[in-house]
């Protein structure tokens, strides 16, 4: 089985009470199954960061945007999945910028173009949506900013 090495969206911020994941797990009993949302952390290369990587036990860091006992659906409600989806698009002209692949004026103007279109995305979410749509994009961005 793959040992997972949990980052939470906010691990980098002083103030526990403040988290949404710890908040989550540490009412959870010990021992108790739990589902979560996220996904595998990723070098800026688009390679899958960890170690052991080819081995049958391998090693994955992955980002947590959700977690709980519950089961969860593997089928998003169609508004939250095109948010899902033009989140990953709205953040890619700033992880150019950081890549140093775009300009920060043509990061800035691609940005602009796109956000109108998330506003509207975001506006047809349900507040806990809205809620998982900003750890989203909070992943992502870390996800290209602390990937080494």
């Amino acid at each position: 089985m793959p040992v997972f090495e949990v980052i939470s969206q906010q691990s980098f911020s002083d103030s526990l009470n403040d988290d949404y994941i710890y908040n989550k797990v540490k009412n959870i009993s010990d021992y108790s199954k739990v589902y979560f949302d996220g996904f595998i952390r990723t070098k800026n290369n688009n390679q899958i960061y960890g170690s052991k990587q080819n081995i049958a036990y391998p090693d994955y860091y992955f980002w947590i945007i959700d977690i709980g006992t519950t089961k969860r659906n593997d089928i998003l409600p169609v508004n939250l999945k095109d948010a899902v989806d033009f989140c990953y698009k709205i953040t890619q002209p700033l992880k150019l910028l950081y890549l140093k692949e775009l300009s920060k004026e043509e990061s800035d103007n691609q940005h602009l173009k796109l956000l109108p279109n998330f506003k509207l995305l975001k506006s047809k979410l349900t507040n806990d949506e809205n809620k998982y749509i900003q750890r989203l994009n909070t992943c992502l961005i870390y996800n290209f900013l602390y990937t080494e």
